[in-house]
C-alpha cells in the first residue's frame, strides 16, 4: 500500500469483494471502503496528518498495515 499525495492505493491478487478500513492512533475507525476493484485508490484528503492502520478483510481475513499520512 501506498501514499501517492492524497490517495491511497494498493493491490490485491483477488478479485472478489473486500473491506478497507482505516483507523486513526486513537483505534477509531475513521473511514470504511467496500470495492471489487484489483488497485483501489481512496482519498485521504479528509484525514490529517498523522498514523493510521489499515485494515483489508477479504474472505474473512484481514491484513493489517501502517500508513503514514502528510499532506
Amino acid at each position: 500500500t501506498t501514499l501517492s499525495n492524497t490517495l491511497v492505493t494498493g493491490k490485491t491478487k483477488n478479485p472478489a469483494t473486500y473491506e478497507i478500513q482505516i483507523w486513526n492512533e486513537q483505534g477509531i475507525r475513521v473511514k470504511t471502503v467496500q470495492t471489487d476493484q484489483k488497485q483501489p485508490t481512496i482519498s485521504t484528503r479528509d484525514l490529517p496528518n498523522g498514523r493510521y492502520i489499515i485494515h483489508v478483510t477479504q474472505d474473512g481475513k484481514t491484513t493489517k498495515q501502517q500508513l503514514l499520512i502528510r499532506h
